[in-house]
């Protein structure tokens, strides 16, 4: 149960939404037991959002995950995606965050996993 929310401050088509659906849901497998058929992927974009002091193109991007992952592999998944979502955002790899969270207890349906 993978979800990743990005947040930027620079509007993004949706031509480039799909392609980012795309691309995450390819490189969510990254991580073990997460695939594509569970990922939900929020884009938030336009917003009122600064970094370091200007508000030049800049994005946040976080990664939760039902569980836990190794440093190792969130360290992969962001040497794939940082790239390609600072090219399709049109961010400097500089001015972008990705964060990882982890957590025990989700649920989906009414049910607890």
């Amino acid at each position: 149960m993978p979800y990743i929310e990005i947040k930027t401050n620079t509007k993004i088509k949706e031509s480039v939404k799909t392609d980012l659906k795309a691309k995450l849901g390819e490189y969510i497998t990254t991580f073990p037991g997460k695939s594509e058929t569970w990922l939900m992927i929020s884009f938030i974009d336009g917003i009122d959002m600064a970094f370091s002091g200007t508000s030049e193109p800049c994005a946040m991007v976080e990664v939760k995950l039902f569980g836990k992952a190794d440093r190792d592999t969130c360290a992969n998944f962001a040497s794939k995606v940082s790239s390609v979502i600072a090219g399709a955002l049109g961010v400097l790899q500089t001015r972008l965050y990705l964060k990882f969270e982890g957590c025990e207890t989700w649920s989906f349906f009414g049910q607890l996993f």
